[in-house]
């Protein structure tokens, strides 16, 4: 109970404005702006520059990708944020979609960082659904870089399910994923099967959660992968995790960490930043 009572209250948090002084960036597709964000720089040479993956239905300016961002600006790191296919600005390419297994991307964008500023140190900060698209790229990708997953999900097929299973957050996330996307489901299984499935090639939403999730492969995980899991999400099952090596428990339930305080899942991050930067 208290971890949903957590979960619930952070969305009436402090949220930061967006960084007074960024920069837009977008790369094309034939013709097609397939990945848009913001870069923003502190004040004083960046510690590092880190690359922020939104969750689901989420975008590069939303509320959780705003509150790590001011913490990671305040503490001297410079922070890039991406807006996956089809969300905010971004366009769709040949009709696919965003989604959990897009690794590709993530090391299209780092790519692009690292051409842009090569004598800055990069990491990857994945927040919920970003988490995985963290994870799968540790393993795809295995250079040594740091990379933190919060409050992500190993199982995608126990993710969804879990998360329909509960109606208040099948209903608000169904409905955020109705307002990106022309179209009518009841959960987020729904969703997957009709949507994510069809546009990116799986044959349903459960081949879709087979393909991409990184739940048979965890124990491959790099040792420069850091995950901070809430013990009684609501959202995401906790006890995924529960063998893994690398992870920070807390209480707060799904990006709640903290309550009833201040927040304290962006401050995680600095301080594992800068544990794994040292």
């Amino acid at each position: 109970m208290l971890g949903t009572v957590a979960t619930i209250a952070q969305n009436f948090y402090y949220t930061p404005p967006l960084p007074a002084f960024r920069e837009p960036w977008n790369l094309s597709v034939a013709g097609k702006a397939l990945w848009t964000g913001w870069l923003a720089y502190p004040a004083e040479p960046p510690k590092a520059l880190v690359v922020v993956c939104h969750g689901l239905g989420g975008d590069a300016e939303g509320p959780q990708v705003r509150r790590v961002a001011a913490h990671l600006l305040k503490s001297r790191y410079a922070v890039m944020a991406w807006n996956g296919r089809g969300m905010l600005d971004s366009e769709s390419y040949d009709g696919q979609t965003h989604h959990a297994g897009r690794c590709d991307d993530l090391e299209i964008i780092l790519t692009q960082a690292r051409d842009r500023y090569p004598h800055v140190k990069l990491a990857a900060v994945g927040i919920s659904l970003g988490g995985h698209i963290v994870l799968r790229h540790s393993l795809l990708y295995p250079y040594r870089m740091p990379r933190l997953a919060i409050c992500a999900p190993l199982n995608l097929k126990e993710a969804a399910l879990g998360l329909d299973r509960h109606p208040f957050f099948r209903r608000f996330y169904v409905r955020g994923l109705m307002r990106r996307y022309p179209c009518h489901v009841q959960s987020i299984v729904d969703f997957d099967e009709k949507i994510v499935a069809p546009a990116n090639g799986f044959s349903s939403a459960f081949d879709y959660y087979e393909k991409m999730s990184v739940y048979p492969c965890r124990h491959e995980l790099p040792d420069h992968v850091r995950g901070l899991v809430g013990c009684n999400d609501p959202v995401v099952p906790s006890q995924q995790w529960i063998d893994m090596p690398n992870v920070t428990w807390q209480s707060g339930g799904h990006l709640g960490q903290g309550f009833p305080g201040r927040l304290s899942w962006p401050v995680w991050v600095v301080q594992m930043l800068t544990l794994l930067l040292a």
